[in-house]
């Protein structure tokens, strides 16, 4: 055998590599709330259980005594841990398909594939942030009903959500006040998160303070999707955020908006937890006797939990 040979195992294996990149590109490219969250890689060889261990921080310290040393501080964690999941789909074109289409059908699938994979993951997140009942029970942030139309500013529950009620700064500077008095970490930039529908967005832009606040500031954009900024809070635009009409007032659809600091919730890194799969028809398949479709599709093994309830909020209003 040459030693410089191309064997098919090579190629396989960089094509796989090929697609594989493709998908995680799209991923990426469709995620919004991932790029918020606290990343973990997947735990090798130590069951379905992924496990993050959260810090209490220290009270102040006391003052010293002159030549006494004081008495060592003791960490103290607490471990919150969530069950890996798998979730994935595929495709089943034909050969006739394949070999007469002008474009590249797998890319082209691909392309589909990923989106899905991003949908499927991202309402994951937003899910297990909600808490809603299409998830395990567990840790979810508290919601905030909370409009400056209203007398009391508090208004309790999701059926007192009438159709005026709709998203303005000031309930996320309420948002953000919450978060600053219980101490809450901002990111990096000194700022709070909010994800929100367009159709939350549209009307926080036409609220007088948002138009003040941007009109003259250079839209130097963070994060993927983000609008803007106001009262220490970036605006990301998401699709994908939840609302609903069942339990809201007559008419009314309630959108839910979280609003959340750094380390408020986390994920298992995409890298090494998601893949493809291509698979042509070989003469062993019996259940494809004449070769007639080849299968393309993904697999994700992923894991999201909510680490710090007081590090978020979800802002109730209508839209």
């Amino acid at each position: 055998m040459a030693a410089n040979q191309t064997l098919t195992s090579s190629i396989t294996e960089l094509i796989m590599s090929y697609y594989d990149k493709l998908l995680l590109e799209k991923l990426r490219a469709n995620l919004v709330l991932y790029q918020f969250a606290e990343k973990k890689p997947l735990p090798k060889n130590s069951g379905t259980t992924v496990t993050w261990s959260r810090y209490t921080d220290f009270s102040a310290a006391s003052a010293l005594t002159e030549g006494t040393a004081p008495t060592p501080q003791v960490t103290s964690a607490s471990n919150i841990s969530a069950t890996l999941e798998q979730y994935g789909q595929y495709v089943q074109p034909s050969d006739l398909l394949i070999m007469t289409a002008i474009d590249n059908q797998i890319e082209s699938i691909i392309d589909l594939l990923g989106y899905q994979a991003a949908l499927t993951l991202d309402t994951r997140v937003r899910n297990g942030i909600l808490g809603t009942s299409s998830v395990p029970s567990g840790a979810k942030l508290p919601l905030q009903y909370w409009h400056s139309g209203t007398s009391s500013g508090y208004i309790g529950t999701l059926s007192s959500i009438l159709g005026d009620m709709t998203m303005d700064t000031n309930n996320l500077r309420e948002a953000a006040f919450n978060l600053r008095r219980l101490n809450v970490r901002p990111f990096e930039d000194g700022c709070y998160v909010a994800v929100a529908h367009p159709n939350v967005i549209k009307d926080i832009e036409a609220d007088s303070n948002w138009q003040t606040w941007n009109q003259y500031i250079a839209k130097e954009t963070m994060w993927k999707g983000e609008v803007g900024k106001i009262y220490g809070v970036r605006i990301i635009e998401s699709t994908n955020m939840y609302n609903t009409t069942s339990g809201a007032g007559a008419s009314t659809t309630a959108h839910f908006t979280p609003v959340f600091g750094k380390g408020c919730y986390a994920v298992t890194e995409l890298d090494g937890g998601v893949k493809t799969f291509i698979k042509n028809p070989n003469n062993n398949d019996t259940s494809n006797p004449l070769n007639q479709w080849a299968t393309v599709g993904w697999k994700a093994t992923f894991a999201t939990q909510v680490l710090h309830l007081s590090a978020g909020r979800v802002v109730v209003t209508a839209g």
